[in-house]
């Protein structure tokens, strides 16, 4: 939907797991790190890496998940949901 201009987007039609599983796989990719040496730092394994990139898996939104992910790829929970004008979800 466009309103003067400007492109409205229905927060309900974002689907927060997948835009952070990108997120995730942009860090990680941009940081060398493999899918396999994420999911050891996470105590978790490759499909594990796998699914959560995909958004496959339902904890995305969970603030411990989310804190194993960022200290994993040694970032701030912060920089898994940012963009540059604002947050992702």
């Amino acid at each position: 939907m466009n309103i003067n201009g400007y492109e409205i987007i229905d927060l309900n039609d974002i689907n927060c797991n997948a835009v952070i599983g990108l997120r995730i796989k942009s860090l990680r990719t941009e940081k060398k790190i493999s899918q396999t040496a994420l999911g050891v730092r996470m105590g978790q394994d490759q499909s594990f890496v796998s699914r959560l990139e995909a958004g496959k898996i339902e904890h995305e939104s969970d603030l411990i998940l989310l804190s194993r992910v960022a200290v994993a790829l040694g970032v701030n929970i912060y920089d898994l949901i940012k963009e540059e004008e604002g947050f992702i979800c």
